[in-house]
């Protein structure tokens, strides 16, 4: 190859001729090497942004400049020989580093700190029994005892009640007596532990701020609460309205008692759903069958309720922030690459070990919980006022801007998308069962 052609080639490839000296030679590669693995690292992180977090159709112009601006730079870097000399080498090493540091900038402060603790309440008398009994049927480590649940076989479809059709579930109940009530001797344990956590005044909750924390198991306590709402059902229809109130009672409290402690969205969510089939059996009950005013003024002194909804919708929202500050944001021991595996890093794929050792680059602990922060608060002082236009607005106008493909704390954001619950169904579920029951407080009043 003539000397001309192969000073040429070397000038593209950015490295140096065979004349210069070989120290400088291989530190030159080196660098050249590791600005290009750098750059591309950064190609790899805002468009796996693009990827995950451009959701609502628009296009986040920064992100693709920024993508492109790497790309040309490299291309360019290539085809112009920028990188022959040791000068734009380390111009391009000092711009680099530039934007790394920028990246890796954290915010000086969490600007919303919050524990559990500092959530509350203050412990209810028995918090720890009672919490523990919650745990009876849920598998885990703690205070769990990890009973086997057996859900008895029905031809009905208990879960099936539509609301919209009242009149119809009755019949079809009826036509299905006999094994409502076998399958109701077989709760005895369920209906025991139901027995057991209503003599609390409240129901605690020692839930530590860990992903793998055991939680209240959904399915026994949703087939008991349905089943006793069979069975009240079944005894309105015989014109036994006080049994059937009676019979219903127990749930309703337990279900109030666990919402003013809960350190989960799950467990509160549990006792919301309960409160709205009980709630609506004990409506078509007071509705279709006789009942006492000695029995009413039970019913009604149940519905009001163990807190103020305001402080408990805005608790509802606040649960999650607080758990993720305590666990992960503020957790120096959490890394990215725990979250991304979903297993609490017990997972080691290679995604889990890149996104560990990329934590510090990733995800920025006190930008992410202050991102999550400037989500949460205002929507939940919203859902505190009842106003759910106004919440469903600012949440998705918060929500589409942290979802816009940011060029930093891409992880952070990444996670926070991921861990946030879709909390606009939550709270109209919350507040139609709030609404039922002040319908039905009312209805009692008559």
């Amino acid at each position: 190859m003539p000397w001309a052609a192969q000073r040429q080639l070397s000038l593209c490839l950015a490295l140096p001729h065979p004349m210069d000296k070989p120290p400088l030679v291989i530190l030159r590669r080196l660098v050249i090497v590791g600005l290009v693995l750098a750059s591309l690292l950064l190609v790899v992180i805002w468009t796996s942004s693009l990827i995950f977090l451009h959701l609502d159709g628009r296009v986040p112009l920064t992100t693709y400049l920024a993508v492109g601006l790497i790309v040309g730079w490299l291309i360019l870097a290539w085809r112009k020989k920028w990188l022959a000399s040791w000068r734009n080498v380390l111009i391009a090493v000092g711009a680099l580093a530039a934007v790394y540091v920028w990246m890796g900038w954290d915010d000086p402060v969490f600007t919303h700190p919050l524990t559990l603790a500092d959530l509350g309440p203050v412990p209810p008398a028995g918090a720890e029994e009672s919490f523990a009994l919650t745990l009876r049927y849920s598998a885990g480590p703690g205070p769990s005892g990890g009973l086997p649940f057996k859900e008895p076989r029905l031809t009905i479809n208990v879960f099936d009640h539509d609301p919209k059709n009242p009149e119809a579930w009755p019949k079809e109940l009826l036509a299905h007596r006999a094994e409502i009530d076998a399958a109701w001797e077989t709760l005895a344990p369920e209906r025991g532990w139901f027995a057991a956590m209503d003599r609390f005044e409240l129901i605690g909750d020692q839930t530590s701020a860990r992903f793998d924390a055991p939680l209240i198991k959904y399915l026994p306590f949703r087939v008991t609460i349905r089943l006793a709402c069979a069975r009240a059902t079944l005894l309105a229809t015989d014109g036994k309205g006080d049994e059937a109130v009676a019979v219903l009672l127990p749930y309703l409290r337990v279900c109030f008692k666990l919402e003013p402690a809960s350190r989960t969205l799950v467990r509160s969510m549990i006792a919301r759903s309960g409160l709205g089939t009980t709630m609506r059996t004990a409506s078509y009950i007071v509705a279709h069958s006789p009942v006492s005013p000695e029995r009413k003024a039970q019913l009604a002194a149940v519905l009001a309720g163990k807190g103020d909804p305001a402080v408990l919708a805005r608790r509802l929202l606040l649960i999650e922030y607080a758990r993720h500050y305590e666990e992960v944001f503020n957790n120096r021991d959490f890394k990215f690459g725990q979250l991304a595996s979903g297993q609490n890093g017990e997972a080691n794929g290679f995604v889990v070990g890149l996104g560990n050792r990329l934590d510090r680059l990733l995800f920025l602990r006190r930008a992410s919980a202050n991102l999550q922060a400037n989500l949460t608060y205002p929507t939940a002082d919203l859902a505190a006022k009842h106003d759910l236009k106004g919440f469903a607005e600012l949440g998705s106008l918060l929500f589409r801007q942290m979802n816009n493909a940011p060029l930093k704390n891409t992880g952070g954001v990444m996670a926070t998308v991921l861990m946030l619950p879709s909390y606009q169904k939550v709270m109209e579920h919350f507040w139609t069962v709030e609404d039922n029951r002040v319908k039905l407080l009312a209805e009692l009043k008559q």
